[in-house]
């Protein structure tokens, strides 16, 4: 029989859960894009609505090199220069890169959606933020909400000397395999993608978390009558009060005397 001690770290044990080592990495190359990003191909068929034929080209380069050139360091050196001339050719594989980049980030953005989707639904029928009951909900799910999954399915596709596909699984797929997608979220304050610890962490970060109370606090406000706002707004003036007077002050004679003492 376990001790009654350890049974709080068990129960603790259960409810969070550390990211896993490959999926890190993952996340640490993809949680710092935006949702603003799109494919080449889109790209493309916006400035051809604007420009000229023979302007699409040169526009498009410049609107890549403002694209990337927004994004982290890391990810700039992953894609590599964009070379001036004819951009099909000569970055190639810079935009291939780059649409990888988009669309395992759209991939992501769609699971964390998902897992929104089933936090949601537990909390709209009352029932515990665990893994089985998110389990079940996303059995009750449709299968076909992955529309971006085909687009980063195989990494590599060489044909090797016997004229055969010697293909390889995308990295990212590697990762989540067997994982808990529920974990993966939308921060809801600076919107990267993170890893929920805990099944109801709705922020990426302690910063993003004060600012998610704040506004949550502010929220609750807005809806409280004027008799019981301001009951709560003094006494969080008393409190304030009390906290004041309970700091010593630095031009306090008393303070001066005690410093001068030692």
């Amino acid at each position: 029989m376990n001790d009654k001690r350890d049974q709080p770290e068990q129960i603790k044990h259960r409810r969070t859960r550390p990211i896993p080592a490959g999926l890190k990495k993952i996340l640490d190359w993809f949680g710092v894009l935006t949702s603003d990003l799109q494919p080449t191909r889109e790209i493309k068929d916006e400035l051809s609505e604007r420009y000229s034929p023979s302007e699409v080209d040169q526009e498009f380069l410049k609107e890549m090199k403002r694209v990337v050139g927004q994004l982290p360091r890391k990810i700039q050196c992953y894609i590599g220069p964009l070379q001036e001339g004819n951009s099909s050719r000569l970055n190639g594989r810079a935009f291939w890169r780059y649409n990888d980049l988009v669309y395992s980030f759209r991939f992501l953005t769609d699971i964390a959606l998902i897992s929104h989707m089933v936090i949601s639904e537990l909390r709209k029928n009352s029932q515990a933020l665990n893994e089985e009951n998110a389990k079940k909900v996303i059995a009750s799910l449709d299968k076909e909400f992955l529309p971006y999954a085909p687009q980063i399915a195989f990494y590599k596709l060489p044909i090797t000397e016997e004229g055969k596909f010697d293909w390889t699984l995308h990295p990212l797929l590697g990762a989540l395999q067997n994982e808990d997608i529920t974990r993966i979220r939308i921060c809801a304050i600076c919107g990267h993608i993170f890893w929920a610890g805990r099944l109801d962490k709705t922020t990426c970060s302690k910063k993003c978390g004060q600012v998610h109370r704040k506004h949550k606090q502010r929220a609750y406000l807005k809806e409280l009558p004027d008799e019981k706002k301001n009951q709560y707004n003094a006494e969080r003036r008393k409190k304030r009060k009390k906290r004041r007077e309970a700091k010593p002050r630095i031009n306090d004679p008393q303070t001066i005397t005690m410093k001068g003492e030692d």
